[in-house]
């Protein structure tokens, strides 16, 4: 059976920041121990594809060996910047672009939730100052697909909730 409803996600998006695998994972790690305390659903996560394996440890240790480096060649495209796919093993998937600092590629950290049942609107506030306070980001969003593909707009244009850099997270 597919979706019913339309999926929401909660994303941070930041320009051009170099920064090493360790930086990167302490970060992600700091996230995930955030949003984890939000729900249940949030607290057990699993590399993707690998749902069935023992959920990880939060920890920039675990989680530096996961993040992929973008690009062709391992070292050849440092620039490019980390990538780390997470699952909660059922709905919940949190994506994540890091240190790429070529001008044309956007970082970021979006949780985005496949199901039916979503947490309430108050947990998404709370998901969304957590992805602020750990990344620093220029702009984040919680919107949901059925708001972008109504208006066409970029993740961070349109949402329920909004927050761009200097500012506080603003409701819509």
């Amino acid at each position: 059976a597919g979706r019913v409803g339309p999926m929401i996600f909660v994303g941070a998006y930041w320009s051009a920041r170099k920064a090493t695998r360790v930086e990167v994972a302490e970060r992600l790690a700091s996230v995930l121990r955030a949003v984890s305390s939000e729900a249940e659903a949030l607290a057990r996560w699993f590399p993707k594809g690998r749902a069935g394996a023992a959920p990880l440890d939060l920890g920039a240790e675990a989680l530096a060996p996961l993040l992929r480096v973008n690009g062709v060649g391992a070292d050849d495209a440092a620039e490019l910047g980390f990538s780390l796919t997470l699952t909660n093993a059922a709905t919940i998937t949190l994506t994540a672009t890091a240190c790429a600092f070529p001008a044309q590629l956007q970082n970021s950290v979006v949780l985005s939730f496949l199901d039916d049942a979503p947490p309430p609107p108050s947990t998404w506030q709370r998901l969304l100052e957590h992805l602020v306070a750990a990344l620093d980001p220029d702009l984040a969003t919680a919107t949901s697909t059925e708001m972008l593909s109504r208006a066409g707009a970029k993740p961070w244009e349109l949402g329920f909730l909004s927050y761009a850099r200097g500012g506080a997270i603003a409701s819509h």
